[in-house]
């Protein structure tokens, strides 16, 4: 049996038997989409870890299920794996530290799971089969790289996105377990927090501005790189022009 605990969920058969790409029906080991010609696996081996992540799948289950997807003749399941299993990893977006995106560079969010226990939709999984990020698929932070004016290099993420709004690509510098914003939206950031901000980083304005970035993995249709003037908000009361304070 595939399913030790729960049925599988409406919605992951559907994805499973239907073309993201052009909505055809496709079999649910086809690798190929026989009306497009797009690649399904990927998408499929996605959704079978999602299956996992979520209990729905064993580790013993996955790796028969990998094998088919994969084409090969007799899949192997591995007879020690009660030993390499590890619970799910979850986390709020605002408690990635340096070591997490270190470990896992690609973050997703976990929107399909908002209705779980202590998860929003600031909940992230780490996704370390994802080595190309495409945010038509899924709403990702990845691990980037910033260089101040100065020289000095941070660590840190992005989101990428197809809209190149910096309220859509949040870069964050990651010091330590501290997050620094660049984007605050409608509420400008107090003297306080701009002053925090510097202390935490260990530069001034003229040091640290302007600030570029870069997605240290590979993205698909977009570029998530860019260079940061200061912080930035909307205008008192609007939301067509973004004012850079330092």
């Amino acid at each position: 049996m595939w399913f030790r605990r729960r049925r599988m969920p409406t919605q992951f058969v559907e994805r499973h038997e239907r073309c993201r790409a052009c909505g055809a029906s496709v079999g649910i080991y086809e690798r190929t989409c026989p009306s497009c010609a797009s690649s399904l696996v990927g998408e499929k081996k996605r959704l079978l870890l999602e299956l996992r992540d979520r209990g729905s799948m064993t580790p013993a289950a996955l790796d028969v299920a990998l094998g088919i997807l994969g084409g090969k003749d007799e899949p192997q399941v591995a007879e020690d794996w009660p030993a390499r299993r590890e619970p799910a990893i979850r986390k709020q977006v605002t408690e990635l530290g340096a070591a997490d995106l270190q470990q896992c560079p690609v973050w997703e969010f976990a929107l399909d799971e908002e209705g779980l226990e202590e998860q929003d939709e600031e909940t992230v999984r780490p996704r370390p089969d994802v080595g190309r990020v495409d945010p038509r698929h899924g709403l990702y932070v990845v691990r980037a790289a910033f260089t101040a004016a100065d020289g000095a290099e941070f660590g840190g993420f992005v989101s990428p996105h197809a809209d190149r709004h910096v309220g859509h690509v949040q870069p964050t510098i990651v010091a330590g377990d501290t997050h620094i914003r660049f984007w605050f939206g409608i509420v400008p950031p107090t003297r306080s927090v701009l002053d925090s901000s510097y202390d935490a980083l260990g530069k001034d304005g003229t040091e640290l501005f302007p600030l570029s970035y870069r997605a240290l993995v590979e993205t698909v249709a977009v570029e998530a790189e860019g260079t940061l003037g200061g912080f930035m908000h909307y205008a008192d009361g609007r939301t067509d022009e973004i004012v850079t304070v330092r």
